[in-house]
This record gives C-alpha cells, structure tokens and sequence, in this order.
C-alpha cells in the first residue's frame, strides 16, 4: 500500500478525484496534509482518504485514470510527482498537464502564506506553543477544526511530529 514518500504526504488524482492515505496509524497528520484536503473541498474537489494498493495505481494508469501524483509537506509544501519505480515497474505522470491540481495548490498555499490570498474562513490566529518558543501563526480555521476532530492518537502522533501545541 501507498503511506509516505519522504516526509510528504502523497496525493492522486484519479479522473476527478483526488484519493490520499488515510490516517491509519502509519501516516503522519499535518498542517500541510489538512491545508491541501480542505482546499481541495473548498475547490469542489473531491478528496478521499483510504488505503491504496500499488496495484490499483496500476490499473488506474491502464486505465487512463490516473492523471496526476504530488506530495505535501512543510519543506516542500507541494510538488510534483514524476515517476514511483515499484518491483521492475514504473508509474509516469506526465508535467503541465492542463487541469493539474498540484501547481494550483502550490500557488494557493503560498499565497495564503504570504497574505496574498485570503480565501473565505481561512485566516485564524493560533498560538503555536513549543520548540523552545512561542509564536503566533496565521493558520486556516477550517484545518483548525479539521486538527481538532483528529483522535488522540493522531493529534498526539502531530504534536510529537511537529513539536507544536495548538494553545
């Protein structure tokens, strides 16, 4: 099955669709992860979290279906996805494809960053609290209550992750 690459969540578009691992217990949540599902939602994107077995990436590209592949992360923000090599086999995804989420994604999340761009209840002021510091961060409500309606386990598996507390 599909988890990470790196230390970015990944993402596929299949047809309209947009299909990520879910949280099972091996996959890291994050702020990164949450901003690209909701702003996926607030796009009319629909976005599923499940598990993925290479196996149906496979046929998806037999198929025709699989359009598109990229990764989320704070480093990286999100990017692009070329080629997944898996047992003598490759996955393509071809650059610039007209209708690509990923560069829009990008430039949405930069924007957002930068105040830029202020889509509709996504600026909230939370207090960040750890890392030896405290500091105050413009983050989105809506992966605010996102963040909030993890489990225990995943908002514990988050903050040990992140070294932040939403205070």
């Amino acid at each position: 099955y599909v988890e990470e690459a790196g230390q970015m969540n990944m993402f596929f578009r299949l047809g309209d669709s947009v299909v990520t691992p879910d949280l099972s217990g091996t996959i890291l949540p994050g702020v990164t992860r949450e901003s690209v599902l909701t702003l996926l939602a607030d796009m009319g994107v629909t976005a599923t979290e499940r598990r993925l077995s290479m196996d149906e990436l496979f046929q998806a590209q037999k198929e025709g279906e699989l359009c598109e592949a990229f990764g989320a992360g704070t480093a990286s923000v999100v990017v692009p996805i070329g080629r997944i090599h898996h047992q003598e086999n490759d996955l393509c995804f071809p650059e610039d494809q007209p209708g690509n989420l990923c560069p829009k994604l990008y430039d949405m999340i930069l924007g957002i960053q930068h105040h830029e761009l202020d889509p509709s209840d996504w600026r909230y002021k939370a207090r960040l609290v750890g890392g030896g510091h405290n500091m105050v961060s413009a983050t989105g409500e809506k992966v605010v209550e996102r963040l909030n309606q993890m489990t225990p386990a995943s908002l514990e598996s988050f903050r040990t992750v992140s070294g932040y507390a939403l205070a």
